[in-house]
């Protein structure tokens, strides 16, 4: 009797839903550090680099996180229809291209256009709204801690991630930076 309670409590294998959601969470982390809370570090050297205003500059990164609000119901529908994986491939997969695009921007358009309708509209719809659906998905009984996992390691994950990317930058330039971005979405 003993040992059956014990091995209830201590399995020895780590279900399949928590072993998405430490897939998720490193997901979030990258995604967090290179969109959420990493595009002000691009702010500046993009701004040199494009010879832009501070105001130009900013608009397009202000946009893009106002792009949550508007595309939100959009991304909604897409889960719903297709599911949250095809939607977090997709995504990603829209970020991943936005990045290699940012990366080699030469305009203020080209900019723009990578920036806000790729890379906004793809991180968001995979790493915002997909992933909260499929830990909700695999988690019943724990799903509060499930999501509360999720959302703490995009903070963790730019907390330790940010302060490489300012490095690299300084070392390798953000166009660089921006193409190991493109390499993480399109990897993941």
């Amino acid at each position: 009797m003993s040992r059956a309670v014990s091995t209830l409590r201590h399995p020895r294998r780590i279900a399949l839903g928590w072993r998405l959601l430490a897939l998720v969470s490193v997901i979030v982390a990258l995604n967090s550090s290179f969109f959420e809370r990493g595009a002000t570090i691009f702010l500046v050297p993009v701004q040199t680099s494009l010879g832009l205003s501070r105001a130009r500059a900013s608009l397009v990164f202000s946009l893009a996180r106002s792009e949550g609000a508007m595309g939100g119901p959009l991304v909604g529908y897409l889960v719903d229809r297709f599911g949250a994986k095809k939607t977090m491939t997709v995504g990603a997969i829209l970020a991943g291209i936005g990045f290699v695009i940012f990366g080699t921007a030469s305009s203020f358009w080209t900019f723009a256009v990578a920036y806000m309708l790729f890379i906004s509209f793809g991180a968001t719809m995979a790493f915002q709204d997909a992933t909260s659906a499929w830990v909700n998905t695999w988690f019943n009984r724990f799903r509060v801690r499930a999501m509360a996992i999720r959302e703490v390691s995009g903070n963790l994950g730019s907390a330790i991630m940010i302060p490489v990317m300012v490095g690299l930058i300084a070392g390798y330039g953000w166009r660089t930076v921006a193409i190991m971005a493109a390499a993480a979405y399109l990897a993941i």
